[in-house]
This record gives C-alpha cells, structure tokens and sequence, in this order.
C-alpha cells in the first residue's frame, strides 16, 4: 500500500455578519497535533480530515465554510510540541462550545477497493485500514471550550488523541478509529520542555506522563497494563527530553514510565510534582534522576 502525505491548507472566511465592523474582526486559528505512542510497532497514522464544524454557545452546529480536505495526515509527526494548523478565518466573537471533525474511514465490513484514505503503518512498512465500527458516525466531536475576544486572534489547539483512540477489535485482526480529541486554547495553555540528568530506563524507552495536581493514578498492575492513559497528554522521552505540549494553566504531576516495545508498562520511574505551567510560555526543567 503506497504511503503517501498531502498536507492541505484551508483557509476560510465567515462573512455577511453586519453586525461585526472590520476594526472589531476577531481571528480564529485550529491547529492539530497528537501524543505518542507507547508501543514501538506504531510507525505512523495516516487519516483524512473532509470537514469540520464548530458550535458557538446557544447555535446551532454550523460548517466551517471552503473547508478543504487535509489527506493522509501522519499524526504520529504532529507530537513533541509539532503541530499542523488546519485553517485560519475571521470568526465571530463570543464562546465556543466544541469543534468537530468529519473523518474519511471504512465502516468494519466495507469492500475496500485501493487504498483507505485513513490507515495505520506498522513496522516494516505495513499498513492497516483504520475502521469505524458498524453504524458509527464518522463525526467526531472534541472536548473543550474556548472563547474568541472581539478583534483579537484565538489559536486553538486539537489533540487528537490516537494513542488512545485505537484499538483491535474482538478478533484481534482489524484497527477501530475512536479519537479522543481534546481542544485547548493556545493564550491559555502552556508546554513543559524537560532535560533528564543521570537517568538511564530500564526497559526498551521511557514515557512522560502529565496529569493535573491531585489525580490519583493506579499503580502499574502484575499484567503490566497501562494505567497512564488517563493522563492529559503524554510523550517519549528522545535522547534525554521530552516536551509536554498544549497544557492549560495549571499545576501538573509529571510521571516517567519504563515500557517494553509491545508497550507494556513495566516501571514507574519517578513522578515529579506540582510544576506550573503559565499561558503563553513553555517551561524549561532539569530532571536529576538521582532525585525521583
């Protein structure tokens, strides 16, 4: 199956509000990005956004006009602080309730004739269609609000969330699609940039996982299942960093996780507690490990 990415920008203007001059125009900016995964056999996935819809408190759902199909994004690149912005067009004021997103996938039972316009890649190349169950709709709505001041720019930020928006089905043979979008407000959210000292894992990698001050988290249980995937969002840890992306303002319990490369989780490494993440900045830190 031939691996192929288009990156499609849409760029789309919400016109014919009399009421709105253009010196109190405000500016909506979506952009997507993701989490990594736990196991070592994900080498990519492949899916295609054919529209989006947003909701402004007390309305109805409308489209988001001229939007144009992003094909074949790889969301396993839009992790470690990377994201794609998806489109940017004058809006109107006021609160946000939700976004969502229309999905190009195969319903489990379909005849799949070429290649699936979403799709999973393993390692040595092969690749997966990524199904939606029998019945289920292909809109999928995000989690979270935000709000667009008169005249100012909103950049908002969708997780995607496909590390825990995939699964097999009872037969162990085909790849359902669930994405776990979560949607944040950029002005209001920060990252975490973190440099480990003296810290070496004990299994195949070591994951980051950021979860709210005053979660409480199940330890790892005897069948290595992962209990981390509660958390906000997550990253591996590359050489000796990760970075936690689009995190609201808040204080954050950060746990490292030693996985093997099925992605069973094997050690809690360490936690380290209550870092504050401010809007608008990212948060450098030093980790000693002889300090966890």
């Amino acid at each position: 199956m031939k691996k192929s990415v288009l990156y499609t920008l849409g760029i789309i203007t919400l016109i014919g509000f009399s009421q709105c001059n253009s010196s109190e125009d405000s500016t909506l900016v979506l952009n997507l990005t993701d989490s990594e995964f736990a196991s070592n056999s994900v080498q990519g996935v492949y899916v295609t956004i054919t529209g989006m819809d947003y909701k402004v408190a007390g309305e109805d759902w409308q489209p988001v006009p001229n939007f144009s199909p992003v094909s074949g994004v790889n969301l396993a690149e839009l992790s470690n602080g990377n994201s794609l912005m998806l489109s940017e067009f004058t809006a109107i004021s006021g609160r946000y309730d939700a976004l969502r997103f229309e999905i190009d996938a195969p319903e489990q039972g379909d005849n799949i004739r070429g290649e699936p316009a979403s799709f999973i890649e393993l390692n040595g190349g092969t690749t997966q269609p990524l199904y939606v169950r029998p019945g289920s709709s292909l809109v999928f709505e995000a989690d979270g609000s935000f709000t667009v001041p008169i005249g100012e720019t909103t950049e908002v930020i969708a997780e995607f969330g496909t590390p825990r928006g995939i699964s097999l089905d009872v037969t162990g043979t085909e790849y359902i699609l669930e994405p776990q979008i979560r949607v944040v407000d950029a002005n209001k959210s920060g990252n975490l940039q973190a440099t480990l000292s003296n810290f070496s894992g004990t299994g195949s990698h070591t994951m980051a996982y950021a979860f709210p001050s005053g979660n409480t988290v199940s330890p790892i249980s005897a069948d290595n299942t992962n209990p981390f995937t509660t958390a906000l969002t997550w990253d591996r840890v590359e050489g000796d960093s990760f970075t936690l992306s689009a995190l609201p303002v808040g204080n954050y319990d950060i746990y490292l996780v030693d996985f093997d490369t099925e992605g069973n989780a094997l050690t809690q490494r360490g936690e380290i507690q209550a870092l504050f993440i401010d809007s608008g900045t990212t948060t450098t830190v030093t980790i000693d490990g002889n300090n966890l």
